[in-house]
């Protein structure tokens, strides 16, 4: 039940003052990062009131709340939908201001099976990960850049964090090379149970094959110990070579790995037909928040082919990973390079050029560049989620607000030409 009234002057300007009762419970964020679990009380053209659990009332300025605030006062309070373009972008992930006294190394070993000669890590938990670990890794700056990461996603994007739920997902960070090559053949040998046709028999040589050059990767945790340790299924592997330099908040690879799997967790299960468009927007998600955070790039992707899955061959993009904007900038206004907006969407990893890698990133530079265009961004995920695939090029620059693909192009070109772009 609410109430509200009006006030006009000459028909022309409104001012909107709601009280609000029956709101529920959530937790809103700041831009700057602090975070509260209230109800709204009052809206106002330029306010919200909020109150707590505990009865404090707290007033904010609605430039300063997070997307997902925003856009639940549109659709919880009939607030107008302007209010997405109000105040300046800031990214949740460098100033929210996260609360670890719920984080703690555990006691007790990660196993990976029940007998005592498979490999036990140590385990670092947070909230929303579980950080298993072995060799010279600083586990506290993974959880961090994880748990930071998180608070994004949940900043920005209607439902991530109810539908999170109370599971963790687990991070394997292994700069011991014994542990790795125990975790990869530990997984190898999950693969050969279920190899079983010519499709997972591919799968399971694709492992053994990149499994020593890799990076990062995604693997499937056994439903039992998923389901006994409340965790979600698909667990990330980051091989930490150079672990011990990682000091603080944000190392490039695994920011990229994080961020990159956050959002594929986010789409959730796409049909293969409707799948043009995921590789461009995740990997190029990865690297975006790993120039915008960690202020380089040092991530490959590794392409793996052969009829038998044994050819291996790395992509990268330009030399300099931390001048991407600068160079690209630079190609598009003296038109050595052509952004062609169907052809970057529709990207895989197949045949990938370093241009096509920039391209990329530029694309979910210029998707969450302004307030309005990252609420686009946020509503072209439910519509993945919703649908269990990407929209075409021709319904994202609907999204967008335009009338065709060409215009968005056109519109993104203008954004790569400018100050904006950096």
């Amino acid at each position: 039940m609410k109430s509200s009234f009006w006030l006009r002057y000459l028909g022309v300007f409104s001012v909107m003052i709601t009280m609000l009762r029956g709101q529920e419970s959530r937790v809103w964020t700041s831009q700057q990062g602090s975070t509260i679990e209230a109800r709204l009380q009052k809206l106002e053209p330029a306010h919200v009131t909020l109150q707590s659990k505990e009865n404090k009332v707290v007033r904010l300025a609605i430039a300063d709340l997070s997307l997902v605030d925003r856009i639940h006062l549109i659709e919880s309070a009939n607030a107008p939908e302007t209010i997405l373009a109000a105040g300046e972008m800031r990214l949740t992930e460098k100033f929210v201001k996260v609360d670890e006294s719920a984080w703690k190394k555990l006691p007790t070993k990660f196993a990976l099976g029940e007998s005592s000669s498979v490999g036990e890590f140590e385990q670092w938990q947070t909230p929303h990960f579980l950080v298993v670990y072995a060799g010279d890794v600083k586990a506290p700056v993974v959880a961090e850049t994880a748990e930071r990461l998180w608070l994004g996603m949940a900043a920005t994007y209607p439902q991530f964090r109810s539908e999170w739920g109370e599971k963790r997902r687990v991070i394997f960070v292994i700069e011991d090379a014994e542990a790795y090559q125990e975790l990869g053949d530990w997984y190898g040998g999950l693969l050969a149970e279920k190899a079983q046709d010519a499709e997972s028999q591919l799968i399971l040589q694709q492992h053994k094959s990149s499994w020593p050059q890799l990076a990062s990767a995604v693997i499937e945790l056994p439903q039992k110990m998923a389901n006994e340790g409340k965790y979600h299924s698909l667990a990330t592997v980051i091989r930490a070579e150079n672990g011990r330099s990682w000091r603080k908040a944000f190392p490039a690879m695994p920011t990229h790995a994080l961020a990159s799997d956050l959002m594929k967790h986010w789409f959730g299960p796409v049909r293969a037909d409707r799948g043009v468009g995921y590789f461009a927007l995740a990997t190029g998600q990865g690297y975006y928040k790993e120039i915008q955070l960690a202020g380089l790039t040092e991530t490959m992707l590794m392409e793996i082919g052969g009829s038998g899955g044994d050819e291996i061959s790395t992509k990268s993009g330009f030399e300099n990973g931390s001048a991407w904007p600068r160079l690209l900038k630079s190609g598009v206004k003296r038109g050595k390079i052509t952004p062609k907006l169907a052809d970057i969407y529709g990207l895989s990893p197949d045949g990938l050029t370093a241009e096509n890698l920039v391209l990329m990133h530029s694309l979910m530079h210029y998707c969450q560049s302004t307030p309005k265009r990252l609420a686009a961004f946020a509503r072209l995920t439910l519509k993945v989620r919703e649908n269990q695939g990407l929209p075409t090029v021709e319904e994202m620059a609907k999204i967008y607000g335009f009338d065709s693909a060409t215009a968005m192009e056109e519109d993104w070109i203008n954004y790569l030409k400018s100050s904006e772009f950096k």
